[in-house]
């Protein structure tokens, strides 16, 4: 994906055009902008393209949904649009609604209208991958902005009704229209400076079959005004006569919502004619959506959205199809969502906020048709219907999910999660779970009218943030959101789980944690961190406490602590521990591990026997250096033996705990695989060696002789369901 921003550019014939090889699009032209024919180039419109646009007057700002875009990019959105105050948003999709939606409601920038909720209620916007979904309600804060919208629309409304361009009390029916779609008190759409009227029935449907005798007039059913081009009927079809002129007919019989449909039978598949339904059609000018299936040979269709405003032409999308005439084809406006449907197929769904049908645009429609060559054929067509979009029924509602946040780690080659998903009317016709981009669910949810339950696999390295998973029905879509953060040793917890070294007893040691928030950021924790010092696999700590905030005026989440490894705390020589450091950040358990291990003093009697034959007086300082003996050696090699991972030997016993995936506080029952990486090499296989699941998550490992042979002998475990374990050892002769 490549997204530009940059103009769009003049066609003689088609008006408007986005630069070629757009796949989808946002219109950021006002509609003056949009209004004005070329070639001078006004405004602009962000343009997702397959491929490079080499042009200088076009600039990449992004290439994916959840880009962080760049300052520069920012300053040159605000000063396109004459923004009066900064774009603070950073994320692309976040961007793009805070332009559509905080910024649009200021009537002296240059940006495109205001967003407004669909029959459903649901405040939405794509841009090819990206896809902005709200649920409309009284309590969302974009709820004031709306309403002034809405009661900037009555206002316009009841002054059109009071002079005569719409029928009379046609400000009461769209208050139904609204209380419906809305769930709200219709005295929420007046303005307080007018005065209060009670809602009435609105109507919902208008037809005209066009069957009659052979006329220069279009009907019998509607009456209709042929705004540009000769309509006909002909053999109880519609028919526009004209060549090379793009013919429009609007019928003069006003729905009562903007959220409507307009769909009409096409009859013919000729070489170079285009023909289609028109909607949001303004009473009194050229201003409207239409569809214009283009026929480019036999049955190949260009089929096309494109937006009037003023006469202007814009072409909003295109998609190549298949046609079977005759078919009925379906203009769809809904809220700021425009679809066009084949047969009861959707083909083209675009986000365009120009025409809402009130302050711009109307509620009437109508049809439109084009001819390179009316001798080969005329755009003809009949069965014309529209109607107003019911109020849909109460949308799916993600309520809640389970686990509401989980890791994925780049040593993890996949991370497998058990989710269940709550909310209401979930069970609705064909309903949809899409996941995250890059997820996978595994077989089929299971789905109930109040519980989503499936598995999904998150892959490795999964980008931490929000991640949305988007449910969809006949009836609606809702979306909720997983927080996605690395485990120990990347961002979101702690820093590298460490091992401290060889301790003596009585020595001290001291031990520190950095804590990081989901982000990676450097952060307290909701508490001071606690610790439990474990010996060998004894499930018992021998040492708990907590730890203390250090240098807190100069960092965050900078811990320390320091114990005494004495006879008295439990420490013995020969003995391996580990140190478990626990804490809490933003409510999420989080943890670290230290460990270390005890071994005996070593002295210089067990090193050093005097041999007065080879004593030399030091030449700095005059002191005595005495030669290691090959007894010394010796002894220098037993004490070495003494340490607990020796080298290619098959009696050594490495621990692991694995850590569940969806609760990290908790083991994970199972044996794992083991791989291991001797001296820098690459991981593989073990060649021997026994695992064995001691239970609730430990697990120990005895490597074969061959699989130690090394100084620095590193092991992986990995379990299904469970964290990838790492453990780096030292080896000794």
């Amino acid at each position: 994906m490549r997204l530009y921003i940059g103009p769009w550019q003049w066609d003689n014939l088609q008006g408007w055009i986005p630069p070629q090889g757009t796949v989808d699009l946002i219109d950021l032209r006002t509609n003056i902008q949009a209004s004005i024919k070329g070639p001078d180039l006004l405004g602009s419109g962000l343009f997702i393209t397959e491929t490079i646009i080499d042009d200088p007057l076009y600039t990449q700002i992004a290439s994916d949904p959840d880009e962080i875009i760049l300052g520069k990019y920012k300053d040159e959105l605000t000063s396109q649009f004459y923004l009066r105050k900064p774009i603070i948003a950073t994320r692309l999709i976040d961007i793009l609604k805070e332009l559509l939606m905080d910024h649009a409601i200021d009537p002296n920038v240059l940006c495109p209208p205001f967003l407004l909720p669909d029959n459903q209620r649901i405040l939405k916007f794509k841009l090819g991958p990206i896809v902005y979904k709200a649920r409309f309600d009284e309590a969302m804060p974009e709820w004031p902005e709306i309403q002034k919208v809405l009661q900037g629309q009555y206002r316009k409304v009841l002054s059109d009704v009071e002079a005569k361009i719409l029928p009379d009390d046609f400000n009461r029916e769209i208050l139904t229209v609204w209380v419906e779609q809305y769930k709200l008190d219709f005295t929420k759409f007046i303005p307080s400076d007018l005065p209060v009227v009670e809602p009435l029935p609105h109507k919902t449907l208008i037809t005209e079959s066009f069957t009659t005798a052979d006329s220069n007039t279009l009907g019998p059913d509607l009456t209709w005004t042929e705004l540009s081009g000769d309509w006909d009927i002909v053999s109880n079809q519609a028919q526009l006569q004209d060549l090379a002129t793009e013919g429009f007919a609007r019928a003069e019989s006003i729905l009562s919502s903007a959220n409507h449909s307009s769909k009409i039978r096409h009859k013919l598949a000729d070489n170079l004619m285009a023909q289609g339904a028109a909607a949001r059609f303004a009473a009194a000018a050229s201003t409207f959506y239409h569809v214009s299936a283009a026929y480019g040979g036999g049955t190949a269709t260009q089929l096309r959205l494109r937006k009037v405003i003023a006469g202007t032409p814009t072409q909003l999308a295109i998609t190549t199809i298949t046609q079977s005439p005759p078919e009925i084809f379906k203009l769809i406006c809904n809220g700021t969502t425009i679809d066009i449907e084949q047969a009861g197929v959707n083909r083209i769904n675009q986000s365009d906020s120009a025409i809402d049908g009130i302050t711009v645009g109307g509620l009437y429609t109508g049809i439109y048709g084009y001819s390179d060559n009316i001798t080969i054929g005329k755009p003809t067509m009949d069965q014309f219907e529209s109607e107003d979009l019911a109020a849909g029924p109460d949308p799916p509602l993600l309520t809640n999910i389970s686990p509401t946040s989980a890791y994925s780690n780049a040593t993890n080659d996949v991370t497998l999660l058990d989710v269940v998903i709550t909310g209401t009317a979930l069970d609705g016709t064909t309903p949809v779970l899409t996941p995250p981009s890059g997820w996978t669910i595994v077989g089929s949810p299971v789905i109930t009218s109040t519980t989503i339950t499936f598995d999904v696999t998150i892959p490795s390295g999964e980008t931490p943030g929000n991640k949305t998973f988007d449910f969809e029905t006949d009836d609606g879509s809702d979306t909720i959101n997983m927080a996605i953060s690395n485990p120990i040793g990347t961002v979101g917890g702690g820093d590298d789980d460490m091992y401290l070294g060889f301790n003596k007893i009585d020595d001290t040691l001291t031990f520190t944690i950095q804590c990081k928030d989901a982000d990676g950021n450097d952060s307290d924790a909701d508490s001071v961190p606690s610790y439990r010092v474990y010996e060998n696999e004894t499930g018992t700590p021998i040492l708990t406490g907590t730890m203390a905030k250090l240098d807190d005026s100069n960092t965050l989440g900078f811990y320390s602590e320091q114990i005494t490894l004495s006879a008295a705390n439990g420490l013995e020589v020969g003995k391996s521990y580990s140190i478990r450091i626990n804490f809490v950040i933003d409510t999420v358990n989080r943890s670290a591990l230290r460990a270390f291990s005890m071994i005996a003093p070593l002295t210089l009697a067990d090193f050093f026997t005097v041999d007065s034959s080879k004593v030399y007086a030091d030449a700095i300082d005059g002191s005595l250096v005495k030669e290691i003996t090959a007894s010394a050696i010796a002894a220098i090699s037993a004490a070495l033996s003494a340490f607990p991972f020796k080298k290619n030997v098959g009696t050594n016993h490495v621990p692991f705990f694995m850590r569940d995936t969806t609760n990290t506080l908790i083991g994970k029952t199972g044996t794992p695989t083991i791989t291991r990486s001797l001296d820098g090499g690459a991981f593989g296989a073990i060649t021997g060696g026994t695992v064995t699941d001691l239970g609730g998550g430990s697990v120990d490992y005895v490597p074969s002789a061959a699989d130690c042979n090394a100084t620095l002998c590193r092991y992986k475990a990995t379990l299904a369901g469970a964290v990838t374990a790492e453990q780096n050892l030292y080896a000794h002769a």
